[in-house]
């Protein structure tokens, strides 16, 4: 009997002790799973306003460098909720009746609010992190294209007003299609700007002005580029078109008073008599062809001078051309005349 009653003794103080432990251990737990959920409140309350991610990048730079702690922070707590949480099951498991609710109820808790701190914190340092990608790319970018706009600007101010001597036209025409296909070669790196900073601000929430600012006045100054390449060889080409058919006109009459110039001296030799005369009757009409061909030249170079003043170009060798063939038209009339009338 007594041996009986020793072994139940022990087997009571044993019952009585794993009891203990397991009272003891979930009150521990207990505590434990309170400062957890402490801890994640307070990161929760931490997480609670509400991201506004600026196109500012200084102020993104900011924002990057404030979050960067408390995300290692949170994310440096994942490896002791989870080991809390596999506790718990065993915790539970051993837990008095009345404790085991309460206890899963913590748990719950705190494997919920984990989670959702989790992804929030996740979530941020995403979005952040991919902004300051989309914004250090637009500003490289931007670094590299805006130099090489600026001195194209600057190039195509520098370029000289449109001659309208024609191997000087010719030069500024080879001048301005290098300068084109220079530009058409940036298209690629106009594009790449414009959409990696149309990126940028698409990833952002506030300041958006600032960047969208930027942009507008970048395809202003790309698209104004562009317009006045296009008009600047329109505008050449319709010189060039102009001035050849005017140089031409100017050759042929040229030409045509060098004959009869020709003509007038060889008849200074001969005689005066009806046959001369007839010869130069013959080249009084003659020059009434050339009074057409000059009134047609007129036109053409009248035309060219607007042309030039429109331009803000000089086509004093216009004038000067209609000037010296006109006078000499005048002269050889005028001399046939005289030699009519002798």
């Amino acid at each position: 009997v007594e041996r009986q009653f020793n072994n139940c003794e022990r087997k009571l103080g044993l019952g009585l002790a794993e009891l203990e432990n397991a009272a003891r251990e979930s009150k521990e737990f207990g505590e434990k799973c309170q400062e957890i959920m402490d801890m994640l409140d307070q990161f929760d309350k931490m997480l609670s306003q509400k991201l506004a991610v600026s196109a500012d990048k200084d102020i993104l730079q900011q924002q990057v460098q404030d979050f960067e702690p408390l995300y290692h922070e949170i994310m440096g707590q994942e490896h002791e909720v989870i080991m809390l949480i596999n506790r718990g099951r065993d915790v539970i498991s051993r837990a008095p009746k009345g404790d085991q609710k309460n206890l899963q109820k913590n748990l719950d808790t705190i494997d919920k609010q984990w989670q959702k701190i989790k992804k929030t914190a996740q979530d941020r340092q995403k979005r952040l992190n991919t902004s300051m990608e989309h914004c250090k790319k637009y500003v490289t970018q931007q670094g590299v294209f805006v130099p090489w706009l600026d001195k194209a600007e600057q190039q195509l101010e520098r370029m000289q007003p449109i001659s309208f001597v024609k191997a000087e036209l010719q030069k500024q025409e080879k001048e301005l299609q290098s300068f084109r296909n220079d530009v058409n070669r940036h298209g690629s790196d106009y594009d790449g700007t414009h959409s990696g900073g149309s990126t940028f601000v698409a990833s952002c929430d506030v300041d958006k002005e600032i960047v969208t600012e930027e942009l507008a006045i970048l395809k202003e100054r790309w698209d104004h580029l562009n317009m006045a390449i296009a008009e600047r060889a329109a505008a050449i080409s319709d010189v060039m078109a102009k001035l050849g058919m005017f140089n031409d006109d100017a050759r042929d009459l040229d030409n045509n008073m060098s004959r009869l110039e020709g003509k007038l001296k060889d008849l200074e030799k001969k005689p005066q008599d009806a046959k001369t005369l007839d010869a130069i009757k013959g080249m009084l009409d003659d020059t009434k062809d050339m009074d057409k061909l000059f009134g047609k030249l007129e036109n053409e170079g009248e035309d060219l001078i607007n042309d030039a003043d429109h331009l803000g170009s000089d086509a004093s060798n216009i004038k000067d051309t209609l000037d010296g063939l006109g006078d000499r038209l005048n002269g050889l009339r005028g001399s046939l005349e005289d030699k009519a009338d002798s």
